[in-house]
């Protein structure tokens, strides 16, 4: 994407810059709430209309509970149990404003996530 003006322009890769605005946006509002920025790719499987899903990568698995609650708080999603993200995982889930779906996530079982992967 390219921003000139004030002006848009999409290069040729839409889905990944509509990542980076979406995700730059969501992190700037989480910011002031105390959250944690997250890794945001579009999740069209989620949802009926699509969605976004943000993954805690960039934490350790003990961080990861507290990184997602924060999230699931300011944005009013709910625990998914079990887990759509896997074997050792933590999610939450939900529309906001009765518009879109989003979801957050991350490992808290490194070992178990591999494994559970595998089969």
């Amino acid at each position: 994407m390219i921003v000139q003006d004030g002006m848009v322009t999409w290069e040729s890769n839409r889905s990944r810059d509509l990542e980076v605005v979406v995700g730059t946006a969501l992190n700037t509002l989480g910011a002031p709430a105390g959250c944690q920025p997250l890794t945001w790719e579009i999740a069209a499987e989620i949802g009926t209309s699509g969605g976004f899903s943000g993954a805690a990568h960039n934490y350790s698995e003990t961080e990861i509970p507290r990184v997602l609650r924060t999230w699931a708080d300011l944005l009013g999603l709910t625990p998914v149990i079990p887990p759509s993200t896997g074997g050792g995982t933590v999610e939450y889930s939900g529309l906001v404003e009765n518009a879109l779906f989003l979801q957050v996530w991350g490992v808290i079982d490194t070992a178990f996530f591999d494994i559970a992967g595998e089969l």
